[in-house]
């Protein structure tokens, strides 16, 4: 089942069609952007991020970190760290295959909770899969939400978004 973005549940497949006109004009269609063979992580976030129509300064600041160091990310200047990857995407909210084809890019693997054998690290995993799962169908699967829910758990956040006093951890 998929949620729309007023958190009503329809089918169990996801249709375009199924969405208002005003949702429509907030879903973005990545089918256009082509990766090729000569593309980097970086490049390849730069095309997704302008077909988003998201600055550097506003990426930067709902990832809660300076646009010099997006910039660093996005140039090539730093490699992507796999958090700040899963950042980015949930921030720009690509279709799950499009995010696979990110995470092959960078040469890691998307969390979703079977990566180690420490149950720990799993947890931490899934929680993340399952907004990089939702993040492109459901508006409120944000990145502050993933960061509070990861810290609610007693995990570290993905970055400093959404990271204030109003986070209680039980």
């Amino acid at each position: 089942m998929f949620m729309k973005n007023d958190g009503t549940i329809f089918r169990d497949h996801f249709n375009y069609s199924d969405f208002n006109d005003a949702e429509k004009k907030e879903y973005i269609d990545y089918d256009d952007v082509r990766i090729d063979d000569k593309d980097t992580i970086h490049t390849a976030l730069q095309k997704y991020r302008r077909k988003a129509r998201i600055s550097e300064r506003k990426l930067a600041d709902e990832m809660g970190i300076p646009k010099s160091t997006v910039q660093r990310y996005l140039n090539g200047t730093n490699p992507v760290p796999q958090d700040i990857l899963a950042a980015i995407i949930i921030i720009l909210k690509p279709r799950p295959s499009r995010q696979r084809q990110l995470y092959a890019l960078a040469g890691y693997i998307r969390p979703d909770g079977t990566l180690t054998t420490n149950p720990r690290n799993n947890k931490r995993s899934e929680i993340i899969g399952d907004f990089l799962d939702g993040c492109h169908y459901v508006r409120s699967f944000t990145l502050a939400a993933c960061n509070r829910k990861l810290m609610i758990n007693h995990f570290e956040p993905l970055t400093n978004a959404g990271i204030d006093d109003k986070v209680v951890i039980p």
